[in-house]
């Protein structure tokens, strides 16, 4: 899955990719300010995070072993260091799970 991107300056479209873990969903609804932010602090960890908070739903929503059949949304929280994931279907339209806060910052290790 990928997005075009104008770049304003250059007057250029470009397609920029996501990761596979993203790449599996029927959509993917995210601001490129808030790919940014994420990327710029820590793309594994919240990577990491996602795939986490999926699977601790998985038992209950049988269908998101089949991720296209959702529309995933990742917006920016007000704390720093965290986005907001809602998980949609792509039939019916019902929230599975709204503004799960899931954390893009990198955990620090103690020595």
């Amino acid at each position: 899955m990928s997005w075009k991107h104008y770049d304003p300056k250059t007057k250029i479209c470009e397609y920029r990719s996501l990761p596979r873990v993203l790449c599996d969903f029927d959509t993917v609804v995210m601001d490129e300010d808030t790919w940014n932010a994420i990327k710029k602090a820590s793309l594994p960890t919240f990577l990491d995070n996602l795939k986490k908070l999926l699977d601790s739903y998985s038992d209950e929503e049988f269908m998101l072993t089949i991720r296209y059949f959702y529309i995933l949304h990742i917006d920016l929280a007000e704390a720093s260091n965290t986005a907001l994931v809602s998980l949609q279907r792509n039939r019916g339209y019902e929230f599975v799970f709204k503004d799960i806060p899931v954390s893009f910052a990198e955990e620090k290790k103690e020595v």
